[in-house]
């Protein structure tokens, strides 16, 4: 098939407009908002000559942090939810297979160092599904893991190969980051959410308004309609931050990128969130202490933070800062509402994991028994999969932090190496925010890190 690449540039401004019309149509009800997502790319687009396809990709991926994740309709079951994201995901997987071509993308997954154990949880996960009565939720939410997650992981795999490519990627999701924080501060001061203009975001944000306000403030939350995914997203790009320090070749670049990382913290700080305030924490410090081969301490702090992080912004560190105004007495200690309710979730999600502990309810039984959101990602895979679905999972996991050691460790570069470090970090700051929240919008950025470190794997290899 003939590349994309060779193809005359207004077909790449029909694209932007086909992208730009599908935003659209999901959003629909505000005529401005209209006007700006069918120009978003379409304006942009004829400075991109030099190689339109890829620069084409990085302006979506770069887009990410700005699309509006919860505009989009319902369809009913089982067809998934149409929203902005998958949109521009699918617009990435059209651009990626014909320029690469079908064949040659098909090919290129037979050196995927995922491939396998990707497979393994999907037809793990699936069958699972398949036992649990074909829940039509189930099905989906384990397709579109694979599709929106793991899929855009091979895709940046398989479409920024060279370590030039690499750093412009790397570079895209630090400007967006940038941009994305800059714009929550300003969120934070002039007290308005940009996204609210959009009728799904009032409604959500009015139904969650309670939640939205700590210490008579607004919590940042950007795109999201939590401010959990805003922070999580912050914490997770800073890592990208984070590898330009230590690659740094003037005083002038890394002081640059060190105010950048400080202005995202104190972004991440005014969403009023300790889950993703201790996830941008731990992952600073974990580079910090590998760097100097001082992974013990890391252990000590790591176990610490997940023995005091319920009592963190509580009555009992009332000194750094108050964050909810309502305590609760659990014995001799007071615990922030927020903590206290997981404590209870917990006892109740594991009366019911005792039940199916193996395989699961899947997702109908959640929806049925449980009012509320389930705060603790462990137990809500362990509810919907059992404990073999979450072993699967996190057998996955662990082939990304092996595979991610051998590049922090054996890098053929230092970029590569220090890359590895930042991404590790990630992954164990992921890993701790999964004990105190569910929800995983900020999860595509940590795909998107996932497919640069297994192309450097292989660059190791070979």
């Amino acid at each position: 098939m003939k590349s994309v690449s060779h193809i005359k540039l207004p077909i790449l401004h029909y694209a932007g407009l086909g992208f730009g019309l599908y935003i659209a149509a999901l959003i629909f009800r505000e005529q401005y908002i209209v006007v700006a997502a069918f120009l978003f790319l379409m304006i942009i687009t004829p400075f991109l000559i030099k190689d339109p396809v890829r620069n084409l990709i990085l302006l979506i991926i770069g887009s990410f942090p700005l699309l509006p994740f919860h505009a989009g309709f319902d369809p009913g079951s089982p067809l998934p939810v149409f929203k902005v994201h998958r949109a521009a995901i699918a617009t990435i997987f059209m651009l990626w297979v014909f320029d690469r071509g079908p064949k040659n993308c098909l090919f290129s997954l037979k050196d995927y160092p995922l491939w396998p154990v990707t497979g393994y949880v999907f037809m793990g996960l699936l069958s699972i599904s398949f036992i649990n009565g074909m829940n039509p939720v189930t099905i989906n939410y384990v397709i579109s893991f694979l599709v929106e997650e793991c899929l855009l992981a091979f895709m940046v795999f398989d479409y920024f190969q060279d370590e030039k490519q690499q750093r412009g990627l790397l570079n895209v999701l630090c400007i967006s980051g940038l941009v994305f924080a800059v714009l929550g501060i300003i969120e934070f001061v002039i007290r308005f959410n940009w996204y609210s203009v959009i009728p799904v975001y009032r409604e959500e944000m009015t139904f969650a308004q309670k939640q939205m306000v700590r210490f008579d403030m607004n919590r940042i939350r950007g795109a999201f309609t939590h401010p959990i995914n805003y922070g999580a997203t912050l914490a997770v790009i800073s890592a990208c931050f984070m590898t330009f320090i230590l690659t740094a070749r003037t005083g002038v670049a890394k002081n640059l990128y060190v105010v950048s990382i400080g202005i995202m913290f104190v972004s991440c700080y005014l969403c009023l969130s300790r889950g993703p305030l201790l996830m941008f924490f731990m992952i600073i410090l974990f580079i910090i202490l590998w760097k100097r081969k001082q992974w013990l301490i890391y252990v000590f702090l790591f176990l610490t933070v997940l023995y005091y992080q319920p009592l963190i912004f509580t009555d009992i560190t009332g000194q750094i800062h108050k964050l909810v105004s309502e305590t609760v007495n659990l014995g001799q200690t007071k615990l922030g509402i927020s903590a206290y309710a997981r404590i209870q979730q917990f006892h109740r999600l594991l009366y019911h994991i005792k039940q199916k502990p193996f395989l699961g309810h899947g997702f109908s039984y959640l929806d049925s028994r449980f009012s509320h959101s389930i705060d603790i990602f462990y137990l809500r895979y362990c509810l919907n999969f059992g404990f073999i679905g979450l072993g699967i999972f996190l057998a996955l996991i662990f082939t990304i932090s092996k595979k991610t050691i051998a590049v922090a460790t054996r890098g053929i570069s230092e970029f590569q190496r220090n890359f590895g470090i930042s991404y590790l970090a990630v992954i164990c700051g992921v890993c701790l925010l999964w004990l105190t929240v569910a929800i995983d919008d900020y999860l595509l950025w940590f795909w998107i890190m996932a497919g640069i470190t297994m192309r450097m794997k292989v660059s190791i290899r070979n």
